[in-house]
């Protein structure tokens, strides 16, 4: 049974060991994992814990067993979240990832998202089939999404209308 919960103070450490690795890293400019300690987990989430609004971070675990992240953070200004899934390579292959990243995008558009959003390195081909499967769509990045220390990194979105066509039950 796959169980999707808002991150809490248990879950730290199975979050700093996901970060850890190199593998689960690599796309997003870490390739020897992101190290953090203890208490730097603690202020990170507590930052999430007081912007609930517009951030979240969900926890995946299948049958009690660790599995991997998801998270949304929303531009208020620009009515767009971004979205991030990472998970652990033996929890790849098996949906887990899309019930992830749906509930992430439902959560964002249910606190007031208009737009859902991902910026995936192009050599990450299991995200960019996660993300063309479930009815992301790859167009030009806006200019302000553009970061020079990723400028490969490709844009792939979807409306909050589309979303509902397309999860009329949200997941």
């Amino acid at each position: 049974m796959l169980i999707i919960k808002e991150t809490e103070r248990d879950d730290l450490e199975n979050t700093r060991s996901l970060w850890a690795s190199g593998e689960v890293m690599k796309f997003v400019g870490f390739p020897n994992g992101l190290i953090k300690s203890e208490e730097e987990m603690l202020r990170w989430l507590e930052r999430i814990e007081a912007h609930k609004s517009t951030v979240n971070h969900f926890s995946i675990y299948e049958n009690d067993i660790y599995c991997g992240e998801a998270f949304y953070a929303i531009d208020r200004f620009r009515g767009r979240a971004a979205l991030d899934i990472k998970l652990l390579p033996e929890a790849r292959g098996r949906g887990i990832g899309r019930q992830g990243l749906t509930h992430a995008m439902k959560e964002a558009f249910y606190n007031g998202a208009e737009l859902v959003y991902v910026d995936p390195n192009p050599e990450n081909e299991r995200a960019l089939r996660l993300y063309e499967s479930i009815g992301m769509v790859k167009t030009d990045m806006p200019d302000e999404l553009k970061d020079p220390d990723f400028p490969n990194n490709l844009y792939y979105e979807l409306s909050a209308e589309e979303f509902e066509k397309l999860f009329p039950e949200g997941e």
